[in-house]
């Protein structure tokens, strides 16, 4: 195949044959190599990055967040068109001069040759759609990897980076000719190996939800046979492509043996793969469910031991005064049992309404003791923005064991309270001295069941994101969070 870069060589090869440069003038006299080549080319490359961007930017991000998008399908069958019309273009328009040889093969002089045929339109843009995908999952593989190292900073210029190389890679295809050569068997039979990975993976998420699942759900054995002759028709037309894209749609490879071997891997393949990860999902969900059983018990615990102590604490005042601080310690209850009723059973809870519980705790504490007589409470509680969130509960435990075992109204007694948060971490601690318990107290043997109980939530809920260290001796305790938010 030759075209301008290489025109001097060929007719090198003529004359040092002995053609006359006549004929070979004669040959070449209909052949423009900017209409016949360049231009074609350019109107290709074109489309092809019109293709792509409308893929790239339109259809694959709608198709990502939901596979039955509407306006997904019509930007991808757009991509498709313009995939086959530059294909078209491409294969349809393009002209070169070869050699003509005589029956000994010897080069007698030019002729003009077209690599047009309809087959070899649907396997290039088989291809070039193929190429779209696997830059898909690069790309996605890429900005994945970004995102870990944070390097959002930069994140803006990714796209003119992106279309940068798209635009570079046009101008290569233009000027050195590569577009031909591009679909050549090797590579085909690359593209053709990634294209029956996607096939195998859809094919294994419908099997999954059309077959096992109706399966299941639904006893009409007809409704399971409709949908897994549905199944085998996909199986049949992705072999197809599958091999269509391998041998050029059998002008390169004849269906044969090649063709049977695609058809059973594509079918067997994904039914593998669907009662697999149904078994994992079963496994998952059995898992799940244990957990959240776990939790259930633990916060059921958790609550009424919060609530005895806080009744306690408003009782002890309402016999030491009847004043306007009994009323505000009881609405300050009703907030606390507000927020036990309606967020603490949620799995997430923004930390504003955790830290209006932690205040409203530390004021009904306070109202029962002097902190003029050798008590000193010392609150640092940083306030928040809407979008941080944690589990309910995880942080009052520490601050109730601090006023249980901290306080004292016979000896000196302090209390440290510091909560604050950076743009990934909550660090939060409490230091507060230690004193022995009167007797006859209704928590004694309670002692500890909150902590306890932090800790396993902690576990169950902020695996490996979490950094709990606790130091206890007969004078102070103190306890030190940092929680991945």
């Amino acid at each position: 195949m030759g075209n301008a870069r290489n025109f001097d060589n060929y007719v090198g090869r003529l004359q040092e044959a002995g053609v006359r440069v006549s004929v070979i003038l004669s040959d070449l006299h209909t052949y423009d190599n900017v209409l016949d080549y360049n231009i074609p080319v350019i109107i290709s490359a074109i489309l092809t990055f019109a293709g792509w961007s409308v893929f790239h930017y339109l259809a694959y991000p709608k198709l990502e967040t939901d596979r039955r998008s509407i306006s997904g399908g019509y930007f991808f069958a757009l991509t498709v068109f313009l995939i086959f019309l530059s294909s078209f273009i491409l294969l349809r328009t393009t002209l070169y001069f070869d050699f003509r040889y005589d029956g000994d093969h010897n080069p007698v002089g030019f002729k003009i040759m077209s690599d047009y045929r309809l087959l070899s339109v649907a396997t290039a843009a088989l291809s070039t759609l193929t190429l779209f995908f696997l830059y898909e999952v690069l790309s996605q593989l890429y900005y994945n990897f970004c995102n870990q190292q944070r390097w959002e900073a930069n994140a803006k210029y990714s796209n003119y980076v992106i279309i940068a190389c798209v635009l570079a890679l046009d101008l290569f295809i233009i000027f050195s000719g590569v577009v031909s050569a591009i679909f050549d068997f090797g590579f085909r039979q690359m593209l053709s190996l990634f294209l029956g990975a996607i096939m195998i993976y859809e094919l294994r998420n419908f099997f999954s939800k059309a077959v096992i699942i109706q399966m299941h759900s639904s006893p009409a054995f007809s409704g399971y046979l409709k949908n897994m002759a549905v199944y085998i028709v996909l199986c049949l037309g992705c072999s197809v492509i599958a091999w269509g894209l391998f041998s050029n749609f059998g002008q390169s490879v004849k269906p044969g043996v090649f063709y049977a071997f695609a058809f059973i891997v594509l079918t067997l393949a994904p039914i593998l793969l669907s009662y697999i990860s149904q078994k994992e999902k079963i496994t998952l969900q059995t898992s799940i469910s244990n957990k959240s059983a776990e939790l259930s018990g633990l916060r059921s615990q958790i609550n009424p031991h919060f609530l005895f102590n806080a009744l306690n604490s408003l009782y002890a005042t309402a016999l030491k005064e009847n004043s306007e601080k009994t009323a505000d310690g009881i609405q300050k209850l009703g907030d606390m049992m507000r927020f036990m009723l309606h967020e603490n059973n949620h799995d997430r809870i923004p930390l504003s309404s955790e830290i209006t519980y932690l205040h409203n705790y530390i004021e009904i504490q306070r109202m029962r003791l002097d902190e003029s007589q050798n008590i000193e409470i010392r609150i640092n509680i940083q306030e928040p923005g809407p979008e941080i969130s944690i589990a309910p509960m995880l942080l009052n435990p520490f601050i109730e064991n601090a006023f249980k075992h901290g306080i004292s109204l016979r000896n000196p007694s302090w209390i440290y309270i510091t909560l604050t948060f950076d743009e990934n971490r909550i660090y939060f601690k409490v230091h507060n001295s230690v004193h022995v318990m009167s007797g006859g107290d209704p928590e004694e043997k309670n002692s500890g069941i909150g902590l306890e109980n932090v800790e396993k939530r902690l576990k169950l809920i902020y695996p490996a994101r979490h950094e709990l260290y606790i130091q206890k001796s007969a004078q102070d305790f103190f306890a030190s969070l940092t929680l991945d938010y």
